[in-house]
């Protein structure tokens, strides 16, 4: 009895351990994808609201996952699954403008995740290569200006 006692005890102190670090994540950093959970993108093939119970702060935003795989997944390889321009819309970027992103409105090109600030953006993305070459330029330019 003493022994299960003991490895019950371990068990937990592991589960502490373990989980603190998700627990400090959850407690700071701007909401990212307005709540949306990047994983699912890639997983399901569409957005799915996340859970403040599954969240991780990864580049100073607080992203928020369906379940604890997804934040695993994310945890283990963020810049895989985050969007390339946090909280803008890629085609407005394209052109040289700063819009918010709307995370209903995405897709999936070369292995990355793009938002867009309107149902148009990821049809015309996905007909020109070139425009997330000239967001990603613009990118950089405006984030040198903040």
């Amino acid at each position: 009895m003493q022994y299960l006692s003991r490895i019950c005890q371990i068990i937990i102190s592991l589960s502490i351990v373990i989980a603190a670090p998700f627990v400090a994540a959850a407690e700071t950093g701007k909401l990212a994808l307005r709540g949306y959970d990047p994983v699912n993108y890639f997983t399901q093939g569409q957005p799915a609201k996340g859970s403040p119970e599954f969240s991780y702060v990864w580049d100073g935003e607080r992203y928020l996952f369906a379940n604890a795989t997804h934040r695993e997944m994310f945890a283990s390889d963020p810049a895989r699954y985050a969007p390339q321009f946090p909280g803008h819309c890629a085609a407005s970027l394209a052109a040289g403008h700063v819009v918010a992103a709307n995370p209903e409105h995405w897709v999936i090109l070369n292995g990355k995740l793009y938002l867009f600030g309107g149902p148009g953006g990821p049809e015309s993305f996905r007909d020109d290569p070139r425009l997330a070459r000239s967001a990603e330029m613009n990118w950089l330019r405006i984030r040198k200006s903040e």
